[in-house]
C-alpha cells in the first residue's frame, strides 16, 4: 500500500496490544466510537449501539413527519424491535383513519407519538456487547429461536446460549395485515419468519450449531410434528 502511495490510517481494534501498535505507527483511530455495518461500536468497551439518533420531532406533528422520523432509525439487527414496531403500528393506524400527510394530528395521536419518541430516545442509549459469547467455546453454543404473534404484530428473535450466558443475535417483526387474520394464522406466519431467521443465522455462523425453535402455539407445534413425521 505504501508503494502505491495509499496512506492507511484510522485503525480501530478492541485489542490493547494492537491499539498500542497502531498508535506507535500513528495510524490509530482517535474517536472512541466508530461506525461498523450501520451500528456504532465503542472500541474501548467493545459494545454496539444504534447510530440513529433522530432529531427532535418538528411541530406540527403530521403523518409525514412521523414517517420521516421513523425512516431515520437504522436497526439492522433488530436490537430494539419492541420499540421500532410501535412506530409502524402507529403509521398503520394513521393509514386506516385516512389521515392526510400534512394535517396536524389530533391530541390522541400526539400523545401516542410523544410516548414512542421517549422510548426511542431511551433505546438509542442502550448498548449491547459485540462479543455474543465472551471467553467461551463457540462450538458449545446453541441457538434458540422464539416465534410469537399477537393480533397487532408478529415476529421472531434468535438468541445464542452457552453455559450460563445468552445474548440476542437478531430479531425481525412484521405488523399484522390490515385484513384481519385468525390468531393461528398469525402464529404460523411468525413461525415462517423464525424458520427463515434461524436458517440465516446458522449459515452466517458457518459451523454446526444445535438450533431449537420455540412457540407457544399448539397449531404451530402440531404442524411441525406432522411435517417431521
Amino acid at each position: 500500500m505504501s508503494s502505491s502511495k495509499f496512506n492507511l490510517r484510522a485503525w480501530a481494534s478492541n485489542s490493547p496490544s494492537l491499539r498500542a501498535l497502531t498508535e506507535q505507527y500513528k495510524v490509530a483511530e482517535t474517536k472512541e466510537t466508530v461506525k461498523v455495518l450501520g451500528l456504532c461500536w465503542n472500541v474501548g468497551l467493545d459494545e454496539l449501539s444504534l447510530c440513529s439518533k433522530p432529531e427532535p420531532v418538528r411541530t406540527p406533528v403530521t403523518k409525514r413527519e412521523i414517517l420521516c422520523y421513523t425512516s431515520s432509525i437504522f436497526d439492522p439487527l433488530g436490537l430494539v424491535t419492541p420499540v421500532t414496531i410501535t412506530t409502524k403500528l402507529l403509521l398503520q393506524e394513521l393509514w386506516q383513519d385516512n389521515v392526510s400527510w400534512d394535517i396536524e394530528l389530533n391530541d390522541t395521536y400526539q400523545l401516542k407519538w410523544a410516548s414512542i419518541v421517549a422510548d426511542i430516545s431511551i433505546a438509542s442509549q442502550q448498548c449491547f456487547p459485540r462479543q455474543c459469547i465472551p471467553k467461551l467455546d463457540p462450538s458449545a453454543a446453541t441457538l434458540h429461536v422464539f416465534a410469537d404473534a399477537s393480533p397487532k404484530a408478529y415476529g421472531a428473535a434468535v438468541y445464542i446460549h452457552c453455559g450460563n450466558h445468552s445474548s440476542l443475535l437478531i430479531s425481525k417483526s412484521r405488523v399484522a395485515p390490515v385484513k384481519q387474520h385468525t390468531q393461528p394464522r398469525l402464529e404460523l406466519m411468525a413461525a415462517v419468519i423464525a424458520a427463515r431467521l434461524g436458517s440465516f443465522v446458522v449459515n452466517s455462523l458457518n459451523h454446526t450449531t444445535d438450533t431449537f425453535y420455540w412457540s407457544d402455539s399448539q397449531i404451530v407445534l402440531s404442524g411441525s410434528k406432522v411435517r417431521r413425521a
